[in-house]
């Protein structure tokens, strides 16, 4: 498995049936319900890890439960994931804070970890997020992250695109 080096306050780590509790809280505040109703059925916690493992063993990577280096104390997932944009599958970067932690930098500083072993240890050439446009905070950290943005369609719904190629990538170190 694949899992990106710490960051500066953070440490990656893959998804446990323990982390069920408090993954399901991620995802029971009011912003996060908006953004992620199916996260709300029962035992979404449970089928979101089991997806989170089928990905570690298919891919080498998913996304990744993340604690605090400090204290352990979960802060939410990050990591990479094949999604569906337009006629193909391209890699995402994906990113998900508890509430009592957003605004605090972590969601950025996980997803340009992402990023970086995306492009130095996967050797992908092109790197994605996909936002929804009226979700404020993760088009802010996508767009930290990222040097490009189009518009894209899905399933009828029009999403935000942000990308950065390889190339961009090398020239900005």
């Amino acid at each position: 498995m694949s899992i990106p080096s710490e960051s500066e306050r953070l440490r990656f780590r893959a998804f446990r049936e323990s982390d069920i509790p408090w993954l399901e809280e991620v995802f029971r505040d009011p912003h996060a319900r908006r953004f992620f109703p199916r996260m709300q059925e029962a035992g979404a916690g449970r089928t979101f890890i089991e997806r989170q493992l089928r990905r570690y063993a298919e891919h080498g990577h998913g996304l990744w439960a993340l604690e605090r280096k400090e204290d352990g104390a979960p802060v939410g997932d990050c990591g990479l994931t094949y999604q569906r944009a337009g006629e193909g599958e391209l890699l995402e970067v994906g990113y998900h804070v508890t509430a009592e932690h957003r605004r605090k930098g972590y969601a950025t500083e996980a997803a340009t970890a992402c990023r970086e072993h995306a492009f130095e240890k996967l050797g992908t050439d092109f790197l994605v997020s996909i936002v929804d446009p009226a979700n404020e905070a993760s088009r802010t950290v996508a767009g930290r992250i990222h040097r490009d943005m189009r518009w894209f369609e899905r399933d009828g719904v029009a999403l935000c695109l942000y990308f950065t190629t390889r190339e961009v990538w090398k020239g900005e170190r």
